[in-house]
């Protein structure tokens, strides 16, 4: 499992010599020109007739309908947003494929607003950019959900109340006790999402494969645990259904957890964890998380479980079996450093933990 590709392809920032370049063409852009009905924390994609790769200067910029700017991204400029209430270092462009997505910062885009988008030629290399504002608007939703709703849905093709997960959660009021669902459709969500004293959430995905949040997010990118996760819980009560978390990072990238939990009570059932190190931490003592019908697959240093689920304070992880015979919590170890040599995978787990089992990958 360890040579299997990532899903998801970064683009590595690159120098590319003039006159070498191939013409890029745009097949198409989401939201489509003209589109209504724009989810406000949408992100910007444009999809190319052939892969595209990002360059070291230029800048996408939006304005809104009167010509008032409102946001810059630009490439030679490093790259801050607020999530949670935090600020991270964050890619303003990653390219999947043909496609390369384009990250507004969160509460950039207003409710009932017509925006265009320009994009200047240097931002991918070949392709002659954008400079009209008549090639690519779209108008937002006339409203936002009530913040009292206590289920929303995320959908990546812009169908739901959100196109992302962090949109819903910044609804939500601070300090929230209520339960409240978010539901997230089938998609692939590239983003670093966080929750901070926003309690009692269930984060139900439309399916365990097919609904993936998932960011190279990183040590060498946001270099501490509390920034470095893909996805941090701060509070108290959150539960994930049917859905994958994959940070991103390649092999050898540096610590880069999918979860890390600094909270109590917080329940994962029938999910996918996947990084190459420290996939899943919880962060202090007082902590617990819970397991049941998982796949927690990662990398190992010398001692196998600590590195896949952290090594702060594994003692506080329970895998459940919560009666059902047939529940297990699948490890998968890619390697092992050889100061673990002859280690077992399981020496440091929890005293009576259950449904475990560990698969080594190649």
């Amino acid at each position: 499992m360890r040579n299997s590709p990532l899903p998801i392809l970064i683009a590595i920032v690159a120098a590319v010599i003039p006159g070498h370049l191939s013409a890029l063409t745009a097949t198409s852009f989401f939201p489509a020109n003209n589109a209504t009905s724009v989810c406000a924390d949408t992100p910007l994609k444009i999809t190319f007739d052939t892969p595209p790769t990002i360059g070291t200067a230029g800048a996408v910029r939006i304005y809104n309908s009167g010509g008032t700017l409102v946001e810059t991204l630009d490439l030679a400029v490093p790259h801050t947003r607020t999530i949670g209430g935090t600020v991270y270092n964050a890619y303003p462009v990653l390219v999947t494929g043909n496609t390369a997505a384009i990250f507004p910062r969160s509460g950039v885009l207003a409710y009932n607003t017509t925006y265009y988008v320009t994009v200047e030629a240097t931002v991918f290399p070949g392709y002659a950019g954008i400079s009209a504002n008549t090639v690519w608007r779209f108008t937002t939703k006339s409203a936002a959900p009530s913040s009292a709703s206590t289920y929303l849905t995320v959908a990546a093709d812009g169908s739901g109340d959100f196109c992302t997960v962090q949109g819903a959660i910044d609804l939500i009021p601070a300090n929230n006790t209520t339960k409240r669902y978010i539901n997230i459709r089938n998609g692939t969500y590239q983003e670093i999402v966080r929750v901070s004293s926003k309690h009692n959430l269930a984060f139900r995905g439309q399916n365990r494969k097919r609904t993936v949040i998932a960011y190279p997010n990183n040590s060498n990118l946001n270099a501490s645990t509390n920034t470095r996760p893909l996805f941090n819980v701060a509070a108290n009560d959150v539960s994930f259904d049917n859905l994958t978390l994959h940070n991103t990072t390649p092999d050898g990238g540096s610590q880069a957890e999918s979860l890390r939990v600094n909270a109590q009570r917080c329940v994962v059932n029938n999910c996918d964890l996947r990084s190459y190190q420290d996939t899943f931490l919880v962060n202090s003592a007082a902590d617990t998380a819970y397991f049941k019908d998982c796949l927690v697959e990662g990398d190992a240093d010398r001692r196998p479980l600590l590195a896949v689920l952290g090594h702060r304070h594994p003692i506080a992880v329970a895998f459940q079996q919560g009666g059902d015979e047939g529940a297990q919590v699948h490890l998968v170890v890619h390697h092992q450093n050889p100061l673990g040599h002859g280690r077992a995978p399981f020496q440091s787990s929890p005293a009576g933990a259950r449904g475990c089992r560990s698969v080594r990958g190649s």
